[in-house]
């Protein structure tokens, strides 16, 4: 289910943009639940259950208007988006693509598992080190990302926002998109195979 945004992005629905950037999508505290156990039971798994499962969590059961699963290339040179929910009309978006050919945000979260929230309170340290081509293709200003590690291996990480500043990130979205990466992480290394990933 998903709500208008209120003030003035609610109006501009009626103005024939794309409605879908407009709408705040409500948390869906079940799915959410529901994503969690079956990560957690690990059972019978492949990865592309791991995956839209952590993509499901994610946007719909957090209410994340896009989210990205970016995985790193053999040559650790790029992060290419490998899953992606919520920006069917959005083509600019589905050719989300991080090079790694210079320090920056994203090689540094690569270095552990770990996440970042870039928020008013902390932009002017972290908005800088977010490559500008990243920053050009999201068109938005707060986001969550947190690095995917498998037995102690980097191979890839999950990037989410809610593409408008009419709906807001909040620390409650932060703190289970934390945990749901984190399982994320747990089910894949139970993967027959995984360290193949």
């Amino acid at each position: 289910p998903m709500l208008p945004a209120a003030g003035p992005a609610a109006q501009a629905i009626h103005g024939g943009q794309d409605p879908a950037a407009e709408l705040c999508l409500m948390p869906q505290v079940e799915t959410v639940r529901q994503v969690m156990e079956a990560l957690s039971a690990r059972e019978h798994l492949t990865l592309h259950d791991v995956m839209e499962l952590a993509m499901r969590g994610m946007h719909d059961g957090l209410g994340l208007n896009r989210v990205v699963f970016a995985m790193l290339s053999p040559d650790r040179q790029t992060l290419s988006a490998r899953g992606i929910a919520g920006s069917d009309n959005d083509p600019v978006f589905n050719r989300f693509r991080v090079a790694l050919d210079r320090p920056h945000l994203f090689t540094r979260l690569l270095e552990k598992q770990q996440a970042v929230w870039i928020n008013d309170t902390n932009r002017a340290r972290f908005w800088p080190l977010v490559p500008a081509d990243l920053r050009s293709l999201i068109r938005t200003d707060a986001f969550f990302a947190m690095s995917v590690f498998v037995r102690d291996k980097p191979v890839g990480l999950f990037y989410a926002d809610r593409h408008t500043s009419a709906c807001q990130l909040d620390e409650d979205a932060y703190r289970q998109f934390k945990l749901l990466s984190t399982n994320t992480s747990g089910a894949l290394a139970h993967l027959s195979g995984a360290s193949a990933i």
